[in-house]
């Protein structure tokens, strides 16, 4: 019988690495790919952040040369460019707090390892994401890993059912620290000592308002002092343009103190500002959602929303209104941003997910 083969996202790093090792010793052919972001589009990062995913991408390289099999480097930079930072600073100059992860998971990662997939006639894609899959009534759904503190599938909640039937997650039932242990055990100890990083791939450490400033110069000449109003409709001052705040953010107020951002006002280039008490809701409506466990979520099912990828779940009732979803919460939660994603669970199910407006 032939053995099934896989392709194989590597990115560098000590997870993909070992994910690679745990599928080679459960009998499957691997082909491995690394995507190169910055391959088109200079102007979006640093020379510090090319050097960095140019390392990367060697890392790759050495991995699947320690484990025999072929690698190869897709160049997805123009794709990147096209879908994921333009949407990046779209969305800031609308008003609103992406999260590009969430995206990028779909639009370029998942529907280019399916397409190399096809391409090579391989029957399952497979990543480093601490993640499980599981079937219920023959249909696949995500369930969080079962390391609690290294969990990634807030991020993978756009990832169709379909998608699903192809993919698989090795490291879901490890932690963290048995990953790195197996790491030096195979010979791979200098990708498991390497530093993680948690930033934006394409800043590199910038801030992201120095770059949402260097790819728009000229729109932000034209926002500069803008109002700071408070609730009750007073100038408090002025700032130095609307995508520099998000909901929820501390400003501190001349002779007034902390104040916090709750509501962002992009075509006015107005942010107004109250207590602390003024950013807590207790429902919130999303949209662009996907579920994957139920077609449709029954009535008796006990369902959490996450709406930060630390948050805790919190119980909630979904209703359904046209082509979105009112969120109705157990208790209040503080500073919903729109342009973020809540996630629904069922217990450890990651059964579905929006985008908050």
């Amino acid at each position: 019988m032939s053995r099934k083969k896989v392709i194989m996202a590597l990115s560098g790093g000590v997870d993909s690495a070992v994910a690679a090792y745990l599928l080679k010793m459960q009998g499957f052919d691997l082909i491995g790919i690394t995507f190169n972001i910055a391959a088109s589009e200079g102007a979006a990062f640093s020379a510090k952040a090319r050097a960095e995913i140019d390392a990367q991408m060697n890392d790759a390289a050495k991995t699947a040369w320690k484990l025999n099999f072929p690698h190869y480097v897709v160049d997805a930079g123009q794709e990147f460019s096209e879908r994921i930072i333009k949407n990046f600073v779209s969305e800031y100059l609308s008003g609103k707090t992406p999260n590009p992860c969430v995206l990028c998971n779909e639009k370029i990662k998942w529907e280019e390892l399916l397409k190399q997939a096809n391409k090579l006639d391989c029957e399952y894609i497979a990543t480093g994401h601490y993640a499980r899959i599981a079937e219920h009534k023959h249909r696949k759904y995500i369930r969080q890993a079962l390391d609690e503190a290294k969990d990634q599938s807030y991020f993978l909640w756009k990832l169709s059912e379909k998608v699903l039937r192809k993919t698989l997650f090795p490291l879901g039932d490890y932690s963290k620290s048995e990953i790195k242990a197996l790491a030096g055990k195979i010979g791979l100890d200098e990708i498991a000592q390497k530093k993680e990083s948690y930033n934006l791939c394409f800043l590199s450490g910038r801030n992201y308002r120095t770059f949402l400033e260097e790819k728009n110069p000229i729109f932000f000449d034209t926002i500069r002092s803008g109002k700071i109003i408070s609730e009750k409709g007073r100038l408090l001052g002025t700032h130095n343009g609307f995508p520099f705040y998000t909901i929820g953010q501390k400003i501190e107020i001349n002779r007034l103190g902390q104040k916090y951002v709750y509501k962002i006002d992009a075509k006015e280039n107005i942010i107004y500002v109250g207590e602390k008490e003024r950013l807590y809701s207790s429902s919130f409506y999303v949209k662009d959602v996907n579920l994957t466990k139920y077609e449709k979520i029954p009535k008796d099912v006990v369902v959490g929303t996450k709406i930060r990828y630390k948050d805790k779940a919190r119980l909630c009732k979904m209703n359904i209104l046209g082509d979105k979803i009112k969120v109705s919460l157990s208790e209040p939660i503080f500073a919903v941003c729109a342009g973020q994603s809540a996630v629904f669970l069922e217990g450890s199910a990651l059964i579905g997910g929006g985008i908050i407006v």
